[in-house]
């Protein structure tokens, strides 16, 4: 490695110009290649790469993963076994870990999870194509590149392991996220893989490994015990994954019928593995015969043959079943949403002004902290996680503050047009005062939720709902604390009549 004056250093035909990682394989680099374009360069550790013999099996390893083409890899492009410094070449994907996704919003839910499922199998059945098993699938080796995953260092695990053999306590991989057969010593094949996506997806889900944490001994010890749990997973996409986490290698699904069962169904385009070169021909999303339920045949509650061995079926694909709540969370969800929305409107008849208020800085605190967000995580994803993160936070803070007033005055202020507008159209047509506020109310939560950036408040408000609806008895018990203070506010306003502080009256 040699250094330019007054310029990044250079190792080989690329131009390093800054580390975006490091891990037990090597050191990471964001490189200029020499057209121009990026790429990430991995400088190999010593123990990856070991003796001669260890590089040969090195520039073979590299040589079939050139083979792999995917938009779900982060495909191999050069490599340089023999150098005094070994490295290899991949594609630069602008995106954070899994791990670091899920440390910077929290667990995955709904359709984002789905995706990153399907594509990170599609991922697996594309380097499985080409006979590599990957056997370090982790959130750290999944990027989120535009809500997408791609796998990363596919393939370098198996160089990496052959070479440290020799090397005293080293094992490949983490703890959390190995299958049983390696934790047991026993040679690893594409079922490994199979039963890491499972573990991976699950992390994804939960924000932490189904194995939970500890020493490395006591996680080994579950891993070979296959002690996990799956609380916090979608009821349907937990089937999936007890499949996968199968103690026995060959009860497990394969990842070109995962890719098949969570690509299309999802209102993702059919998985399709491409393998240039390759001794199989391309595959295709797997087609799977329904059981009796009409849940896949290797599901532990599909067609109840015991095997769990995935089937083929040449007669196309199978809409597995939807994703639906329990019936009981549907109602509180419909109790919750109808609750949660006569309370707007009875809030705002109570205490119009007050009312605009509080949504003027619900919104405005909303749009800053979206904003102030998505900046720091569009800084990451191309720059890196860096120390001064939090100082450019702060200093950008004000123009994110400025920007959430704006969008909260332009909404609030439409909403109270349009409340005004209801209002004096019916006055005009002689209906009674009492009426009126209750019109205008509607018409402010209406264009409160529908209008000009209402956007900001649907998912904290679905978000908010969805968790209500599945608190089990908790959730029957919101809806009365609801109810009771939709009935209180009704009542007051009946009652007492509207609060027009701080005006001293209606306007009209």
């Amino acid at each position: 490695m040699t250094t330019a004056a007054q310029g990044p250093a250079v190792l080989g035909r690329y131009r390093l110009l800054r580390g975006i990682g490091e891990g037990g394989m090597g050191v990471v680099h964001l490189a200029s290649g020499p057209d121009g374009s990026r790429v990430a360069l991995k400088v190999l550790r010593p123990h990856v790469v070991g003796d001669r013999e260890g590089r040969e099996r090195l520039a073979r390893e590299v040589t079939s993963l050139q083979r792999v083409r995917s938009a779900r890899v982060a495909e191999f492009l050069d490599a340089d076994p023999w150098g005094p410094i070994p490295y290899v070449v991949t594609r630069f994907v602008p995106g954070l870990s899994l791990s670091d996704y899920v440390g910077e919003y929290g667990p995955m839910r709904g359709q984002p999870v789905l995706r990153m499922a399907g594509g990170l199998a599609e991922a697996l059945a594309a380097v499985h194509a080409v006979g590599v098993v990957h056997r370090d699938v982790k959130p750290s080796n999944v990027l989120i590149e535009g809500g997408e995953p791609v796998l990363i260092d596919f393939g370098l695990a198996r160089a990496a392991e052959d070479a440290s053999l020799t090397v005293t306590g080293w094992m490949m991989g983490t703890p959390a996220y190995l299958s049983p057969e390696i934790a047991l010593g026993l040679e690893p094949g594409p079922a490994t893989d199979v039963h890491s996506w499972a573990t991976t997806v699950a992390y994804a889900c939960r924000g932490s490994s189904p194995f939970g944490r500890g020493p490395q001994p006591v996680l080994l010890d579950r891993v070979r015990r296959n002690e996990y749990d799956l609380e916090g997973v979608p009821p349907d996409l937990r089937e999936v994954l007890v499949a996968c986490l199968a103690s026995d290698p060959q009860a497990r699904p394969s990842a070109t019928v995962l890719a098949g069962w969570l690509a299309g169904p999802h209102g993702a385009a059919t998985a399709t593995v491409h393998v240039p070169a390759a001794p199989q021909p391309p595959r295709v999303a797997t087609q799977v015969l329904p059981g009796p339920t009409g849940h896949p045949p290797w599901s532990p509650v599909g067609s109840g043959a015991g095997s769990g061995s995935p089937t083929a079926a040449p007669f196309g694909p199978v809409e597995p079943p939807p994703v639906r709540r329990p019936p009981a969370e549907r109602v509180a969800a419909v109790a919750l949403w109808t609750l949660v929305s006569l309370l707007a409107v009875a809030v705002f008849a109570a205490m119009p002004y007050v009312s605009a208020t509080l949504g003027w800085l619900m919104v405005a605190t909303l749009v800053t902290c979206r904003q102030a967000v998505e900046a720091l995580r569009r800084r990451r994803s191309l720059r890196g996680v860096r120390r001064g993160d939090r100082a450019v936070a702060t200093v950008t803070a004000p123009w994110h503050v400025v920007r959430g007033i704006t969008h909260a005055a332009v909404l609030v202020g439409t909403a109270m047009v349009a409340a005004g507008l209801v209002d004096g159209l019916l006055h005009l047509g002689a209906v009674r005062a009492r009426y009126l506020v209750w019109a205008g109310a509607v018409a402010f939560c209406v264009v409160l939720w529908r209008g000009p950036g209402g956007y900001v408040l649907h998912r904290p408000v679905h978000r908010v709902v969805d968790r209500g609806a599945s608190a089990g008895v908790w959730a029957f018990a919101l809806c009365w604390v609801l109810a009771a203070l939709v009935a209180g506010t009704i009542a007051l306003v009946q009652g007492v009549g509207t609060i027009w502080f701080p005006a001293d009256g209606p306007p009209l």
